[in-house]
């Protein structure tokens, strides 16, 4: 970083501490046009000292010496924006900014993402609008926030794929297993040979070996009927080619 190591200053330096008068100018317009760091960095004539971090400190009053390149390309930089037009917060307008955001579940993060910060706006601000900790607000931050809650659509669930969803399940009964146990004896198929056969992939053998022995109570009916299917276009043992 070009602040990791302080540089001393220079004789044609600004000294914000000699000159505080210089220090309030840039801070009187960063307040008129509600345009920090971000924004300024964005500036292609500044010099290449002014990166995001620096511009930042400048600001911040943690750098006390600017060169004056720095210092007349920021003022330079700040003439090329408008003065923020303020709007009144009324309890209206936030009742409104209130409603929309429980009504559709957005999410305060998602807002300050979607709104861009050229205009200087973070979440905090807009925590600010909606506690009534501030009375006014930049009226191109507050005209992007309410048009991007009014136009906001939740995200669609994901419909999950039936073979995902719980499947409905029903008891084994007794007469089911009574009819599997005769359709084994008469065709000679063990559920496993059946299954080979018939290409049955989402049934396993071990499946069928817990019905009958009663160490599965329920299962899917499709299961059951696909099997009980399966078994009736066999013919009797020993007729089998």
């Amino acid at each position: 970083m070009l602040d990791s190591m302080p540089r001393k200053p220079a004789l044609s330096d600004i000294d914000f501490n000699e000159n505080p008068d210089a220090y309030k100018v840039l801070l009187d317009e960063n307040k008129r046009t509600g345009i920090g760091a971000v924004g300024l960095a964005k500036i292609d004539f500044l010099p290449q000292s002014l990166n995001h971090s620096r511009i930042h400190n400048i600001l911040m009053g943690q750098v006390k010496h600017p060169s004056k390149e720095e210092y007349d390309a920021l003022i330079k930089a700040y003439s090329l924006f408008p003065t923020l037009q303020r709007i009144k917060l009324t309890p209206q307008k936030i009742n409104k900014m209130k409603s929309l955001i429980e009504e559709k579940g957005i999410k305060k993060a998602d807002i300050s993402k979607a709104t861009p910060r050229y205009y200087g706006f973070n979440i905090q601000i807009l925590k600010n609008w909606l506690s009534g900790e501030t009375e006014t607000a930049d009226k191109n931050s507050f005209d992007a926030v309410l048009s991007f809650i009014e136009a906001y659509e939740p995200p669609k669930k994901v419909q999950i794929s039936d073979r995902r969803k719980s499947p409905r399940l029903v008891e084994i009964t007794p007469e089911y297993l009574e009819k599997l146990e005769a359709e084994i004896k008469r065709t000679n198929f063990e559920p496993y040979v059946l299954l080979k056969r018939f290409r049955i992939d989402h049934i396993k053998a071990v499946m069928i070996h817990d019905w009958r022995g009663g160490r599965r109570k329920k299962v899917r009916p499709e299961n059951l009927s696909t099997i009980l299917d399966a078994y009736a276009t066999l013919p009797d043992a020993g007729l089998l080619s």
